[in-house]
């Protein structure tokens, strides 16, 4: 039978949030995010604001022609003030039923790649005043921390979530404790072979179950935190008093 104790530090660190800008010109314009899908590498818009939005949403574009393709490309702001009279703005860029006047694209910006576009087209005014590029470009850099962010986390509860399953499901006995020795999580097989119940168990300390080989793990478990892993036998002692030989694997 082997008994493995981790000693465990934890930390919590907050989630970034973005918030769309109050900016004048977005506010009564035609806004729209896209996400670059890297299976078919077209930019396909997950949100949407404005008259035109409810069209918007779940439609793409190209991630390689006109200029959402332009803009993730170079990395920076693109502004079109006069489509008509712009050779950079082609039929992927026209938007059906819909009468571009100005149109402005940055690209959502993650670790210096651009995952995505932000699209505003058609500000309350005839054009986009001096600091709506400022803006926009500092929204792009905002929606990619926050959408990395989301991203991060989701991974992390999928990782976390497969954790708990290993932990419980493991056939050994598994404690978590702090580099106090206090147990702080035990799975399902640590209830079962030592015959406590959880909450006794988190209740007591580790050297409470079995007798320390502090020669292996340093006193203060000093050793251990340097070498992150020891091996010592040692008889894990039960609810009913009955000691059964265990193989301990202390581990940060």
């Amino acid at each position: 039978m082997r008994c493995i104790i981790r000693q465990y530090s934890g930390s919590t660190r907050g989630l970034g949030a973005g918030s769309e800008s109050d900016h004048p010109d977005f506010a009564g314009g035609d806004r729209r995010l896209g996400l670059l899908d890297a299976a078919t590498h077209q930019v396909v818009f997950r949100a949407a604001a404005g008259q035109n939005a409810p069209n918007i949403v779940g439609k793409t574009a190209p991630g390689d022609k006109g200029l959402v393709a332009e803009a993730m490309q170079q990395g920076r702001a693109i502004v079109v003030s006069n489509p008509s009279a712009d050779a950079r703005y082609t039929e992927n860029d026209r938007i059906a039923g819909l009468d571009v006047r100005a149109m402005m694209v940055t690209p959502i910006l993650s670790q210096g790649k651009a995952t995505g576009v932000i699209v505003v087209i058609n500000p309350v005014g005839q054009l986009f005043d001096s600091d709506a590029l400022t803006v926009i470009q500092g929204m792009g850099g905002l929606a990619g921390t926050t959408i990395q962010n989301a991203q991060l986390y989701e991974q992390l509860q999928k990782a976390q979530e497969r954790y708990l399953e290993l932990f419980e499901e493991s056939m050994d006995l598994v404690f978590v404790t702090d580099w106090d020795g206090r147990i702080i999580e035990t799975n399902r097989q640590a209830v079962s072979m030592t015959g406590f119940p959880a909450d006794r168990l988190h209740a007591m300390g580790i050297g409470q179950l079995h007798l320390v080989d502090w020669d292996k793990v340093g006193k203060g478990f000093v050793t251990l935190r340097k070498q992150g892993l020891a091996f010592y036998e040692s008889a894990l002692q039960t609810a009913d008093g009955d000691p059964s030989r265990s193989r301990s694997t202390p581990a940060d």
